[in-house]
């Protein structure tokens, strides 16, 4: 009775939606509920209210943060509007935004427009630099769930640069992003991205265990696609 009431009140709509967040971040709870037709109502309304944006996004964080709000999402029709409003730059704080993008893409969810959302992230990459780290994590998710969603001039043009940085974290995430490629994707520049991973692994400072596993990983991922005998052979990389 009090969560039929809850929905039903009129007013009072950003307390609500806080109620709701942190209710919906529990899976239990979100099985349990019979009426979950009016959260969401409550939801997609307040999506299209400027002032309420920001509350109604984190709520739809708390449903991305495990598998039943992940498929109540997909199957409702919401991430579509999600998606909107992220392509709309009018999608409250990016750090709410992007654990959603990385959640659901975890999760399996179709993502619509989801080149279109890469192709934006990578813009992003180039304005953003203490953020490069975050979105090259959201980066790395969406195109393990869709290995075909980036386009090859992007990863020339931005992610490749990362390598000439002296962060290992950036260095490592690019790996990662690489290695989630359609090898496809790579087939004009993947001569490139060889030759910059053997300059990598030949410094010292980089020889992180997790960065030399993440070229390895880009390496066998190539390999399925191009004869890379050539280039194992030139650099003793079985050696290695």
């Amino acid at each position: 009775q009090l969560l039929a009431s809850l929905i039903q009140m009129k007013g009072h709509q950003t307390q609500r939606l806080q109620i709701f967040t942190s209710l919906c971040s529990f899976e239990d709870f979100c099985t349990k509920l019979k009426d979950i037709d009016g959260v969401l109502h409550l939801l997609v309304s307040s999506l299209s209210e400027k002032q309420h944006v920001g509350s109604a996004v984190k709520l739809i964080g708390a449903l991305s943060s495990h598998s039943i709000g992940c498929q109540i999402l997909n199957d409702n029709g919401v991430l579509e509007l999600f998606t909107q409003l992220f392509l709309s730059s009018s999608c409250g704080d990016t750090a709410t935004t992007q654990t959603i993008l990385r959640n659901v893409a975890k999760s399996g969810c179709d993502i619509p427009q989801v080149s279109l959302i890469v192709s934006c992230l990578m813009q992003d990459m180039m304005y953003e630099n203490s953020k490069k780290c975050e979105i090259l994590n959201t980066l790395v998710a969406l195109v393990e769930t869709v290995p075909g969603s980036v386009q090859e001039h992007d990863l020339q043009r931005i992610v490749m640069q990362q390598f000439n940085t002296e962060n290992p974290l950036l260095i490592l995430l690019s790996l990662r992003l690489f290695a989630a490629c359609d090898p496809n994707v790579l087939r004009n520049i993947y001569p490139q991205l060889l030759s910059a991973i053997h300059n990598m692994l030949n410094k010292p400072q980089l020889l992180y265990p997790e960065i030399i596993e993440a070229a390895l990983n880009v390496i066998y991922n190539l390999s399925k696609q191009y004869d890379l005998s050539d280039f194992l052979k030139k650099t003793e990389m079985i050696r290695f």
